[in-house]
């Protein structure tokens, strides 16, 4: 990855981390909830599993998925100040005895070049990472090399623009701007992992009508309540981690799951999700 490239990940996680409402909580939360139950659903990961999050950010996913399915995690970013909130973030969730949530470390670190023992891992995450690096085939034989004999990557990328469908283009237009490096098709994929020691088990699609509807609603919510100085507001309305949040968040997330259950096959979505396993 480019200099250039570091630079505006970590100018983007600064604007992240000062906005407390560039992400709309409960909305993240659930997709975080769906995202965890969807991967148990496909029986890649078992409870006292080690997991790495590539390009991990705040860690929301690994912390979720974690939580769900009993797993310790290592989260890898190149951003030190999304390593930073990840900190901050797990400090605050230590006082829920309920749930813990296992973190065995935080690395600052490019994917393709991995300060990892070889044949660590029981499963990778890799959510919209791909796209982003000059050295794809390289990143994933690192992450082949890190995975035990037999583990599993959960690979997501955007989908191409000309497969999904025109109402979710312009939103992945605007995505673009945060550094997509190119496009890939199913058979990309496959053809990919294929040359970098994995077994291709299963591609679908996610996110469609409910991920798009949120999301644009954030995005043009968000200049309204910096325009109008609403954030305290808001967060009496629907404060960070209350009980309504976290409600909200599971009424969500059991719609979002449903969906994308009933259009995994429908290539109009706008995310392509890959498993695949470690062959040798």
């Amino acid at each position: 990855m480019s200099t250039n490239s570091s630079e505006l990940y970590e100018g983007l996680w600064e604007t992240i981390t000062k906005d407390s409402l560039f992400f709309i909580g409960w909305f993240r939360e659930a997709h975080a909830i769906a995202f965890a139950k969807e991967i148990a659903s496909h029986n890649i990961i078992s409870q006292g599993d080690k997991l790495a999050d590539i390009a991990c950010g705040n860690s929301l996913y690994p912390k979720v998925v974690s939580r769900i399915c009993g797993t310790t995690f290592v989260g890898i970013d190149l951003s030190y100040t999304a390593l930073q909130e990840t900190r901050r973030l797990l400090r605050s969730a230590r006082n829920d005895k309920a749930c813990p949530i296992l973190c065995s470390g935080l690395i600052q670190t490019e994917a393709s070049q991995l300060p990892l023992a070889s044949s660590t891992f029981d499963i990778i995450l890799s959510t919209h990472t791909l796209e982003h690096l000059s050295r794809d085939k390289e990143t994933l034989e690192e992450f082949a090399r890190i995975l035990k004999k037999g583990g599993y990557l959960r690979l997501e990328v955007p989908n191409s623009k000309k497969q999904m469908a025109p109402l979710f283009r312009p939103l992945e237009r605007r995505l673009d701007k945060l550094g997509h490096l190119r496009e890939y098709h199913p058979s990309d994929l496959i053809t990919l992992l294929s040359h970098c020691h994995f077994s291709v088990c299963q591609i679908y699609y996610t996110d469609f009508l409910l991920f798009w509807f949120f999301s644009s609603i954030e995005e043009y919510l968000r200049p309204i309540i910096r325009l109008f100085k609403l954030d305290k507001a808001m967060h009496k309305l629907l404060p960070q981690n209350g009980p309504a949040q976290h409600a909200l968040a599971s009424t969500l997330s059991r719609l979002i799951l449903l969906e994308n259950k009933l259009l995994k096959k429908n290539p109009r979505g706008m995310n392509i999700c890959c498993i695949a396993q470690r062959t040798d």
